[in-house]
């Protein structure tokens, strides 16, 4: 049996990930900031000097001192700020504060668990015949046994609590292929 095309992989992934997806929303939210970077050091006073204000006009609005303010500024440099602080400077300063993981790796969480499965489900795939034109849904459905095989999840050391559910018959979930 020839080995599954690079096409073939990407098409088994989407079928998966329709099936898989137990986090709905949350990998989309995160493939949108697929191109953001952490925010540099001293992120307080770029801003700051962006919008051309003073320390005394943002600790004014933040009803603190001058000086405290300024403290703050320079704990930003040493990353020693609470989110909730950072949440309260950024409305202060008119802005949005946006706080988020996302993986260093790959765009979305699910590409990274796909990683992890796929060795393994490729090796199981090679085992099993079948026609070629569904290699890609197999590729998917053993994907999905091994993501919900409590076994393969210690292995992995996922979390063996909640188990992701397939959404939909299986008819619906293949009619797209």
């Amino acid at each position: 049996m020839t080995p599954l095309k690079e096409k073939e992989i990407e098409n088994a992934y989407w079928s998966w990930l329709a099936r898989f997806d137990w986090m709905p929303g949350h990998d989309e939210h995160v493939a949108s900031y697929k191109n953001a970077v952490p925010s540099p050091p001293g992120i307080l006073r770029r801003t700051r000097w962006s919008l051309m204000l003073s320390q005394r006009a943002i600790a004014e609005k933040l009803k603190m001192s001058h000086q405290l303010y300024a403290h703050l500024e320079r704990a930003d440099r040493g990353e020693n700020l609470t989110v909730a602080r950072m949440r309260e400077i950024a409305e202060a300063l008119d802005c949005d504060f946006i706080y988020m993981i996302k993986p260093k790796k790959a765009p979305r969480f699910s590409r990274l668990i796909w990683n992890t499965l796929l060795p393994d489900a490729l090796k199981i795939c090679e085992r099993r015949r079948g026609e070629d034109h569904r290699r890609p849904l197999v590729l998917s459905g053993v994907a999905l046994e091994l993501v919900n095989s409590a076994a393969q999840r210690r292995r992995y050391g996922w979390i063996s609590g909640r188990t992701p559910r397939a959404r939909g018959s299986f008819a619906s979930r293949i009619a797209h292929l």
